[in-house]
């Protein structure tokens, strides 16, 4: 095994590959990124490892001598969470499906470009890392609740509960808005909003006039906060669900999200409209393309470039994607005529 010295504060990724000349290549662009790499050749060093010194990601060959990869990430799934990627010459569908199915969370097929592992290993270490810090407050905190034994403590002292208040201590946000609720009900003059500190799991986020409504926020928000319309280009806010960590701030392309922390004591139970927008169509048959913010900006950067220079071929820009190919089609048919005739 093959390990560098590190700081406390960099991230460990665990590399389990049985080809040194890979894992030496992995290992390069890895400290290039300023991460902290280790690598294992054989699989029967893997477990005891990771139980001993657990790194922040795995990147996992799956043939290799030993104990094979499937079976180390399902062994690794009983008694961790830490974010697994797949790298193997394993290409078939069937086994990428095996793979995420027993806990992987993602998969990259030999040959690979070690730029793309950097890239993937940057997205998930940037996904996980507001969850690992909300467990880590949650481990400092004196209230302790064991689901797994219906049992909850608080500074080490037993606390004798009843199914249902258990239930509901299980909850933690929940439980806050209990309080919330009847503290601002016997209040004399409860406010409507709170500020809090910076890093407050609880606030809202605001939208400027940046935002194209391309909705990448609302797959990235983890918490159900941000809502995308299923009928119309509209984007919607419940700040109740809202634990600020930041993804869809990072995840914009626009940069158009800001976050403020707060604590909501009026209509937090309420969706607030963000932005909404007109649906955008195609300019040849009429059916709808998208919001037309995102359509527009994307015809915007698009029309530029020097396959789009003539007029024709910027038209084709505000068309959807048959009606591309059919006038594509009928210009090259039209000129192709034409030069016959001469």
């Amino acid at each position: 095994m093959t390990e560098l010295p590190i700081d406390e504060n960099t991230p460990r990724i665990l590399i389990v590959e049985d080809e040194p000349k890979l894992g030496q290549l992995l290992i390069d662009y890895l400290r290039a990124a300023s991460y902290a790499p280790s690598l294992i050749g054989h699989g029967d060093q893997v477990l005891p490892y990771v139980r001993q010194t657990p790194p922040d990601l795995i990147l996992l060959d799956l043939m290799l001598p030993g104990v094979d990869g499937l079976t180390l990430c399902r062994e690794i799934r009983r008694f961790s969470d830490v974010p697994i990627v797949m790298v193997t010459a394993k290409i078939e569908e069937i086994d990428r499906l095996l793979g995420l199915e027993i806990g992987a969370d993602d998969y990259i097929c030999k040959p690979y470009s070690p730029r793309e592992v950097v890239a993937r290993v940057k997205t998930i270490l940037r996904r996980c890392k507001p969850q690992r810090e909300l467990q880590v407050l949650d481990a400092q905190s004196p209230l302790i609740v064991d689901e797994s034994r219906f049992q909850a403590s608080w500074r080490s002292k037993l606390l004798d509960l009843t199914p249902a208040e258990f239930r509901l201590l299980a909850d933690k946000r929940t439980t806050l808005e209990y309080v919330i609720d009847h503290l601002s009900k016997h209040a004399s003059l409860p406010p409507d909003v709170i500020e809090l500190p910076g890093g407050a799991p609880f606030g809202t986020v605001t939208v400027s006039d940046a935002c194209t409504l391309c909705m990448s926020c609302t797959s990235a928000c983890p918490a159900g906060a941000l809502k995308a319309a299923a009928d119309a280009p509209r984007l919607s806010f419940l700040e109740r669900n809202c634990v600020q960590c930041g993804l869809c701030a990072n995840t914009c392309p626009e940069q158009a999200i800001t976050l403020t922390p707060r604590l909501l004591l009026k209509d937090r139970r309420h969706e607030r409209l963000l932005r909404e927008a007109e649906v955008f169509c195609c300019t040849a048959c009429g059916k709808p393309m998208g919001a037309a913010p995102t359509i527009l900006n994307m015809i915007s950067k698009l029309s530029g470039h020097s396959m789009f220079a003539t007029p024709e071929a910027k038209a084709r820009l505000s068309m959807c994607g048959d009606c591309r190919v059919i006038d594509l089609i009928q210009k090259e048919d039209s000129v192709k005529a034409w030069e016959m005739t001469e």
